[in-house]
């Protein structure tokens, strides 16, 4: 009969002379279990490790895990976490696990993939997880992993048992838990189990909450290298990405020397280090970088098309907005910005594709100031690169930002921007040469740099012509890929040459 890991379950395990008695009953077939399992894993070990013995096990000290109290702070000493291996080959070929909560269509993930893919090509030894891979959400960027050949998974029951069975037979002291905040514990231990099955040389954790149970996992499970990626401003300033455990998370993993740190944007960097407490030369710049092959260029056809489907005429000056419709993108300045340019360009549009919490407050906005006929809320869309090239200027007016992909992939078709100083956006715009920039809530100077690119064609095409020779210098995946691998390299022998 097999089982399945149930949180209601668990909870009603509340007796402590139980939980003894079980694993004293238990304990010695777990180990042999384990000695089995670590030497043969054959493919029905899956079957012997779902039964109801292995499963009590994996209930009883679950449990004992998940119900111990948590202790935010406490020192390199207390915390009794596995050190980094003794010694390591730095010149031998290196294997690399990408760790993130989906393959959604978020700008995380799309560099994720873009990494994954590009390692792969190299002839790196590369796999991904995922916490989430259920639904058709979670999966947008699968295809591009299969089609690369790339292993993706999603650690379920099975790793979480083979986890509690490697607690048993090591011997270790679980009391380590109670440094690892409650809401992560599951994914922790999902992925420590994933790791002893597959360990890598290297683990890459990407956003916060899964920098904060790969890190553990990764720790857990005697990684040599873990790396913990940051891709945006500090969370604090994203409220619905918050968590308060994250502070002293990051400050706990801080701690431990084959831990590092990589950000998108030099600001995003020191932002997160002077949150966390590091010094900021901990934190390595790695700009995110356009996947080419992911990316088709449309054709004039195509384009022209997708203007008649918007019921937008070829002539009409048209402003493209990519991006999540959340309070740090200042969505409602996209009706200010179009009122404004109206004024000057009476025939302008504006599109804009992506969803977000603000949603219903952008279609009142519409409503109310009598814009249903020139803004085009699209929702969620597949086709940015037919809806960016189909547009005359990109429009990114947001608070804060990481490294933008849609700036990114604006210049690589082409397409001016204009945005604020927000993030890693004046890392890639280089005010007139291939964008405008200007501080957040400018809404004239905005305006006022909308309308030279739609009116001056020569300058548009100018700009873009000089932002896409800049994408193709500094900005692509292969040169974030090669970035990535000497700062793997460089890490690796500073902890171990």
């Amino acid at each position: 009969m097999k089982f399945f890991y149930d949180d209601m379950i668990l909870k009603s395990l509340s007796c402590l002379e139980s939980i003894l008695l079980l694993l004293k009953k238990y304990v010695a077939w777990a180990a042999n279990l384990y000695i089995f399992f670590k030497k043969y894993r054959p493919s029905f070990v899956a079957e012997i490790v779902a039964s109801d013995a292995a499963y009590l096990i994996s209930v009883v000290l679950s449990r004992k895990i998940l119900t111990l109290p948590y202790l935010e702070t406490g020192d390199s000493q207390a915390i009794n976490a596995p050190s980094p291996a003794k010694s390591f080959t730095l010149t031998r070929k290196k294997s690399h696990s990408l760790y993130c909560g989906s393959l959604a269509s978020g700008g995380a993930e799309r560099q994720v993939t873009a990494l994954a893919c590009e390692l792969k090509a190299r002839g790196q030894n590369v796999s991904v997880y995922c916490q989430q891979l259920k639904s058709a959400a979670h999966k947008h960027y699968l295809s591009h992993l299969q089609e690369a050949d790339v292993p993706v998974k999603s650690p379920g029951l099975y790793a979480i048992v083979r986890a509690l069975l490697h607690l048993l037979w090591t011997k270790r002291d679980i009391s380590i838990f109670q440094y690892i905040p409650p809401a992560i514990r599951i994914n922790v231990l999902r992925l420590y189990g994933e790791l002893l099955s597959s360990p890598p040389d290297i683990l890459h954790c990407w956003l916060d909450h899964t920098n904060c149970s790969g890190g553990w996992a990764g720790l857990l499970a005697g990684v040599p290298l873990v790396r913990l990626s940051f891709r945006n401003m500090n969370p604090t300033r994203l409220p619905y990405l918050y968590a308060p455990w994250m502070h002293a998370t990051y400050r706990v993993l801080a701690m431990h020397p084959n831990v590092t740190f990589e950000a998108n944007s030099t600001l995003g960097g020191h932002d997160y280090a002077d949150w966390v407490g590091i010094s900021r030369d901990r934190v390595s710049i790695i700009p995110n970088g356009v996947y080419q092959a992911a990316f088709h260029k449309p054709h004039r056809q195509e384009i022209s098309a997708t203007r008649q489907s918007l019921g937008i005429a070829s002539d009409t000056p048209l402003v493209c907005c990519v991006f999540r419709l959340s309070p740090e993108k200042r969505p409602l300045d996209m009706i200010s910005i179009l009122l404004q340019l109206r004024r000057l360009l009476p025939n302008a549009h504006l599109i804009h594709a992506g969803v977000g919490p603000m949603e219903e407050d952008i279609k009142e906005a519409i409503q109310q100031n009598n814009l249903a006929d020139c803004f085009h809320l699209l929702g969620r869309r597949k086709d940015i690169p037919r809806l960016l090239c189909a547009s005359d200027v990109l429009l990114l007016p947001s608070e804060y930002e990481g490294m933008p992909n849609v700036i990114l992939e604006s210049l690589f078709f082409a397409r001016p921007v204009v945005a604020t100083y927000a993030g890693g956006a004046p890392e890639i715009v280089i005010p007139g040469e291939n964008g405008f920039l200007h501080r957040p809530g400018d809404i004239s100077g905005l305006t006022q740099s909308l309308h030279k690119l739609l009116v001056d064609r020569q300058l548009n095409r100018q700009f873009g012509t000089a932002g896409q020779q800049r994408i193709l210098s500094d900005f692509t995946s292969c040169r974030m890929a090669e970035m990535t691998l000497r700062s793997y390299d460089y890490s690796l022998a500073k902890i171990y040459g």
